[in-house]
């Protein structure tokens, strides 16, 4: 399989290039083309969280659609694109296994297995994280520009920029606001400390922020007729 990633970073396309008998796993709505003689199967994977019924937690089953592309004897070609203006992400998953928000998964090689239901030690956690298991390419997106961060020790994190790390990093969440300040100010920024030794991927922009923002502007204006 060969990757290229072309129009970075506002518009950023993938040209995946598939050798004989080679499939890839990519979120489903992301095709642009493909060429011709490729097998195309839809998938979908559930991942029940939440736990057993009660009076104080609701059981949410989340579900993952992906494609399975499968080229042919002559091999083939797709191009795929996110949803969201921005960049495209490459990596190179080997000994490590990969946790990625699901938002930002694009693809990945046949021989990569992938995950639901990866639990996060956070309370409230609202976001879905997907485990990428194996050795192959994985291709991300993020809203933005995409930057890599080498850790050695400890890093702070936005939750709202983190788009993936590795397992070999921990993670905890920073709350040291002080209680009368998160009544009055309760949309702060949520903060992870990372520890140890390994990479994480950030995006540029929030999109949570962004769709706020846009959602202002298209309010209905209140007039007053005379």
């Amino acid at each position: 399989m060969q990757v290229k990633l072309t129009n970075s970073p506002q518009m950023a396309i993938a040209h995946i290039t598939l050798e004989p008998d080679e499939e890839l796993f990519a979120q489903n709505g992301s095709l642009v083309t493909m060429t011709a003689g490729m097998n195309v199967q839809s998938l979908m994977r559930r991942s029940s969280e939440g736990g057993k019924h009660n009076s104080n937690k609701r059981f949410q089953a989340k579900t993952l659609f992906l494609n399975n592309y499968h080229s042919g004897e002559d091999g083939g070609e797709v191009y795929l694109a996110p949803a969201l203006i921005g960049n495209l992400g490459y990596y190179q998953l080997n000994s490590h296994k990969l946790i990625i928000r699901q938002s930002a998964y694009l693809a990945s090689s046949g021989k990569i297995e992938i995950f639901m239901g990866y639990r996060s030690p956070l309370k409230n956690e609202t976001n879905t994280w997907l485990s990428l298991v194996g050795k192959g390419d994985v291709i991300m997106s993020g809203f933005g520009g995409i930057y890599d961060i080498k850790v050695d020790g400890k890093y702070t994190i936005n939750c709202d920029h983190l788009i993936a790390f590795e397992n070999t990093l921990k993670f905890q969440a920073v709350n040291n606001q002080p209680s009368w300040q998160k009544l009055l100010f309760p949309n702060q920024e949520i903060l992870y400390e990372f520890r140890g030794t390994g990479r994480i991927l950030c995006q540029t922009h929030r999109p949570f922020a962004f769709a706020q923002k846009i959602g202002q502007q298209l309010k209905p204006h209140n007039f007053r007729f005379h």
